[in-house]
């Protein structure tokens, strides 16, 4: 199974009202006219080298060139895309001046190796959402969290298939499960994750349900592609 190792928790804990509101006026009499928004967008990272990222294009398809490249200690690698949470200053007929990015794990659907165990260890689905240019089913999580003296262990996220069945019409139908590994760390409080599972595994026509196990019971999503 592809399994998604966290990055530290830290990197996760956002302010709730982005996910709802991508540009917030921040806006100030400079004497010439413009106006600053404050943006938090879905999107994806192209980096030059490692850690630089000069360029981005938002889950609205829109691309962005900044006016000054921006520096992300955990795009490891040069010439990659990497998904993120991208905040930046989206300024009037300037480009848009970034100002920090959150990496998004992506979860890619994978069947479980033989003899690997599956985890479903609850958590809390707040909402899901498909990108606006259809690349990504997003979601947002509610982890438990937690330190405790003497143990250094990381919690798991995957998306497992546990079934495929043929339309009999060139698509298929994909039964998905949820994993979570909780893996021993503390439950001490609440913090928020995002994920995203890439629609580029689906062909068209394709349909999935995804079954995720939470604190509130099982839930159950169906998604068309």
């Amino acid at each position: 199974m592809n399994k998604i190792r966290f990055y530290p928790f830290y990197l996760f804990i956002f302010l709730s009202f982005y996910l709802f509101i991508s540009c917030t006026h921040d806006t100030y009499d400079s004497g010439d006219g413009e106006y600053s928004y404050l943006c938090a967008e879905f999107a994806e990272l192209k980096t030059t080298t490692a850690k630089l990222v000069p360029e981005a294009l938002t889950d609205d398809n829109e691309q962005l060139t900044f006016s000054h490249p921006l520096t992300v200690s955990w795009a490891e690698k040069g010439d990659t895309v990497y998904r993120a949470l991208l905040y930046y200053n989206k300024v009037e007929n300037r480009s848009p001046e970034p100002i920090s990015a959150f990496a998004v794990p992506v979860l890619k659907p994978s069947s479980l190796k033989d003899g690997e165990m599956m985890h479903t260890d609850p958590l809390t689905l707040e909402s899901s959402w498909t990108s606006a240019n259809g690349k990504y089913l997003n979601l947002s999580l509610l982890v438990k969290t937690g330190v405790e003296e003497g143990l250094d262990a990381r919690q798991t996220l995957g998306v497992v298939i546990s079934n495929v069945t043929d339309l009999g019409d060139g698509t298929h139908h994909y039964d998905l499960v949820f994993y979570h590994h909780q893996n021993g760390v503390p439950e001490y409080y609440t913090t928020r994750v995002y994920s995203s599972i890439p629609t580029s595994f689906f062909k068209s026509g394709d349909t999935a349900t995804l079954t995720i196990h939470t604190y509130q019971g099982t839930v159950v999503k169906d998604y068309q592609f």
